[in-house]
């Protein structure tokens, strides 16, 4: 190439004091990475690629394509758009979300609802995650207490939680009796709150309570209940929570007339303090929890038109031995009466009706000297029936018709309808005693 007659096109960082004294020959075989401490001995083909300048000391804008024309001093005065890391020694242009561009002379509403959301948000965080309606209507709508200063107790305040969370949960608004319900006044005071407050006593007897959820878990909070009562329901269905198992102080479960549903939680053989567990005319499937024999206090055990039960009833009950009642009326149960049942020296009444039990009547219910009532009448029971039966002393009533139990009839002295034998295979049923119909 021909040498250039001045200097090169593109200016280098720093000008050269005149032209090229002297043209080289031809071009250099291949160019330096570092820029001559000189003048160019020679022309380069096109513009050398000026040496990246030193770092400005503050963020500069992004770089551009190619050589800017003349590198800044330092850093343009105006802020960046992109944020710096360290903050800004006044308030940007924008408002930040969680400053007020002035401080208020007196607290505003706001902040205090927030300060009440706060602490209730603390106290009651055993009940995570929150029931939207029940926390906002605790937190917001409810006058009721300090949360912040106040006297009342942590417990106090999960009471309230949970009552405002039954409302909700369990149809509230449709209730026979919801007076005083989510106002602003101690929840002994709402409908049927004496009950609680007076006898640890959560009762919806006859209410028509309602929901698809069932038992909210959050029941389990209320450690100090004692009785739980649920009946008669406006299309209640769910299930008995685990939870239920936490409220080592109840002792009386009575739900009838409702439709819940699922399988009885074995949590409930964790209530040592039971003494009534009353299910009736509800949709509970699977079996009759072993654990039920755990329960050394329980009294009284009725499982009535719970028809979806199924399995066999549990030889554990045996060790329920404060039992006094024990009823079991429909369902879809396999298998024998347990001869364990002899162990339950205090039952006064045992009802096995329509269950669909086989096998033969235990000889071992002989040593129930206290047994007053024996009805084992609908099932599938052959055999003949024990001779000891008839040295119970206290009986007044039994019951064992439409079943295929076989052989004599043993002579008891019982008047009808105390006594009814009816619709077996007895050998002499024509012959049978004048004193129990056959």
């Amino acid at each position: 190439p021909e040498p250039t007659p001045g200097p090169t096109p593109q200016p280098t960082l720093e000008p050269t004091p005149g032209p090229t004294p002297e043209p080289t020959p031809g071009p250099t075989p291949q160019p330096t990475l570092e820029p001559t401490p000189g003048p160019t001995p020679e022309p380069t083909p096109g513009p050398t690629q000026p040496p990246t300048p030193p770092p400005t000391p503050g963020p500069t804008k992004p770089p551009t394509p190619g050589p800017t024309p003349t590198p800044t001093p330092q850093p343009s005065s105006p802020p960046t758009l992109v944020p710096t890391l360290e903050p800004t020694p006044s308030p940007t242009v924008a408002p930040t979300v969680g400053s007020s561009p002035s401080p208020t002379t007196s607290p505003s509403v706001t902040p205090t609802l927030s300060a009440r959301k706060l602490a209730l948000d603390t106290i009651l965080s055993p009940a995570k995650p929150f029931n939207a309606q029940a926390f906002s209507w605790i937190s917001i709508d409810d006058t009721w207490g300090d949360p912040i200063s106040g006297s009342e107790t942590d417990y106090q305040w999960m009471e309230r939680y949970v009552f405002a969370l039954l409302y909700y949960t369990c149809g509230g608004d449709g209730w026979a009796n919801n007076d005083g319900w989510l106002t602003s006044t101690d929840i002994c005071t709402w409908a049927k709150g004496s009950d609680y407050c007076d006898e640890g006593k959560l009762n919806f007897s006859q209410n028509y309570v309602s929901g698809t959820q069932g038992l909210p878990s959050e029941i389990g909070l209320l450690t100090t209940l004692k009785k739980l009562t649920i009946s008669v329901s406006n299309g209640y269905y769910g299930s008995l929570p685990t939870e239920i198992g936490y409220l080592t102080g109840l002792i009386s479960i009575v739900i009838s007339k409702v439709q819940l549903s699922g399988s009885m939680p074995t949590e409930l053989g964790l209530l040592t303090n039971l003494r009534t567990l009353w299910l009736g005319h509800s949709s509970f499937t699977g079996s009759i929890p072993t654990e039920i024999g755990y329960l050394s206090q329980l009294k009284k055990f009725q499982l009535i038109n719970c028809d979806s039960l199924s399995g066999t009833l549990p030889a554990g009950l045996g060790r329920s031995t404060s039992l006094t009642s024990l009823e079991v009326v429909g369902g879809q149960f396999t298998g024998n009466i347990p001869t364990q049942l002899g162990y339950l020296t205090l039952l006064a009444k045992l009802i096995l009706r329509d269950a669909n039990f086989v096998g033969t009547i235990p000889n071992e219910l002989g040593t129930l000297t206290k047994m007053n009532t024996l009805i084992l009448k609908e099932n599938a029971l052959t055999g003949s029936i024990p001779t000891v039966i008839g040295g119970l002393n206290m009986m007044t009533k039994l019951h064992l018709q439409n079943n295929n139990l076989t052989g004599v009839v043993p002579f008891f002295i019982l008047a009808p309808p105390a006594c009814n034998l009816s619709g077996n295979l007895f050998s002499n049923s024509s012959n049978a005693p004048a004193t129990c119909a056959t």
